[in-house]
């Protein structure tokens, strides 16, 4: 699909999140294939990634648990929406044999490093975040949070 897409020009999106670790491989299929057009120039490209930031660790962690437990439950065919973070943090801690390792949560800085090491690693020159927290405020604060410390790597 990725030389696919090269071939006609077009700009590569690859979710991470649904193919961990796939970025790299999936440039470099659209780079091999990459005709320029009027349309697609250069080539380009973006990974989608799930990333949550806080303040600190444990606010991050905190407030991706909504998110985090809303995978978890998919992933076990179990899916139910959660209130907040509280009831969803407490679905985690009583299934800790599975992992959301898909999302990068946490401190800013730390999301930061793991975002831009993702990016370099896929060759991206975008990144697109999905972020899914308790209330909108949240959410916005994390972008906030993770625009600044990309800004001060």
């Amino acid at each position: 699909l990725a030389a696919c897409g090269g071939a006609m020009g077009v700009k590569l999106a690859l979710a991470d999140l649904l193919k961990p670790g796939g970025a790299a491989a999936a440039r470099g299929a659209d780079g091999e294939a990459f005709a320029p057009w009027a349309l697609g120039a250069r080539r380009g490209g973006g990974v989608g990634l799930v990333a949550l930031a806080g303040q600190t660790d444990a606010e991050g962690r905190h407030l991706s648990s909504t998110m985090l437990a809303g995978c978890r439950a998919r992933e076990t065919g179990q899916f139910q929406p959660y209130r907040g973070a509280d009831e969803a943090r407490a679905c985690l801690n009583a299934a800790p044999g599975i992992s959301p390792s898909r999302a990068i949560v946490g401190e800013a800085e730390h999301v930061a490093r793991a975002l831009n090491a993702k990016a370099q690693e896929a060759g991206a020159d975008e990144l697109f975040l999905l972020t899914i927290a308790e209330t909108l405020q949240a959410r916005l604060a994390s972008y906030a949070l993770i625009e600044a410390a990309l800004a001060a790597l």
